[in-house]
């Protein structure tokens, strides 16, 4: 695939390494950069917080990291009322995710 896709021209691939998160990925992921060279970047992701990070750091060629540095934010809104302002889908329309700059920090 890695093949297939930088002849096609495509930039970077989103890896956990074929598994669940990048940390039980870090020899695939490994490979994977190694097999890639310059032809195309290799951006880890799956779980990746400051507390597991710095495993992968000694990945040589690996660059490129992808995180969900996210905190819930909860609405201030006081009248939420009965009908659904969006998508009946949403749970809760009145939390949303935002970047979490102190995990952003630690990392």
């Amino acid at each position: 695939a890695i093949d297939l896709l930088a002849g096609l021209g495509v930039k970077r691939i989103l890896t956990s390494g074929q598994q669940p998160n990048a940390g039980e990925g870090k020899a695939n992921i490994r490979d994977f950069v190694k097999y890639a060279g310059s032809r195309i970047g290799i951006m880890a992701c799956g779980e990746l917080l400051p507390e597991n990070i710095g495993n992968l750091l000694d990945i040589e060629g690996l660059t490129e990291y992808h995180s969900a540095a996210r905190k819930e934010v909860e609405s201030g809104m006081q009248y939420t009322g009965s009908v659904n302002m969006g998508d009946e889908a949403v749970q809760d329309e009145f939390r949303w995710h935002e970047v979490d700059e102190e995990l952003v920090k630690g990392m």
